[in-house]
């Protein structure tokens, strides 16, 4: 989570959440809150500014993270969790669901710790989508994104059931899969 003087930004894991609280940082006054950061746990002190995040293609977020962190971040075998060693994409999606940390967590389950008002920017729309932010300015660095390439029928079935929360809570829409 980021705050600033005037907003609370609600860090999701793989929506460009570095990239926005760097540059929430530098050119907005923002601070992070390491302890909230993919947490929408809005302190009280913070609840009445305007809360804003950003949200993903479940099957692109899914895919993200599948090739970050299975692919990229665990190369070592003393980095990896050793369940995930050798996994498809569509036995990774499942391995995430039920996980306790909130990294391998629907977007829409994280989100659901906020009661009040959200501003939903769109990760796909980037950075165009910045303008439906008040007073938005300074070139936003989104780095590091990239197309997922072709998704399996069994992934698109394993992140349907991942994700569910996410299709009918954020509005994206759920493709056909095999389960």
């Amino acid at each position: 989570m980021v705050i600033g003087p005037d907003y609370v930004y609600i860090a999701l894991p793989r929506t460009a959440s570095q990239s926005m609280a760097a540059w929430l940082c530098e050119h907005h006054g923002g601070a992070v809150d390491n302890d909230l950061y993919h947490s929408a746990a809005v302190p009280e002190e913070h609840s009445k500014k305007l809360a804003f995040t950003i949200v993903r293609d479940p099957y692109r977020r899914m895919a993200s993270l599948y090739r970050v962190m299975v692919q990229k971040f665990w190369p070592e075998p003393d980095q990896q969790v050793a369940e995930t060693v050798g996994m498809t994409m569509a036995q990774f999606v499942r391995w995430c669901i039920g996980r306790p940390e909130t990294q391998w967590w629907p977007q829409a389950k994280i989100l659901a710790a906020w009661q009040g008002p959200i501003t939903m920017l769109c990760f796909e729309n980037l950075p165009d989508g910045l303008t439906d932010l008040p007073q938005s300015h300074g070139a936003f660095p989104h780095i590091g994104a990239t197309e997922p390439g072709p998704i399996e029928p069994e992934a698109i079935g394993a992140i349907n059931e991942h994700s569910r929360l996410d299709f009918e809570r954020l509005g994206f829409e759920m493709k056909e899969g095999n389960a």
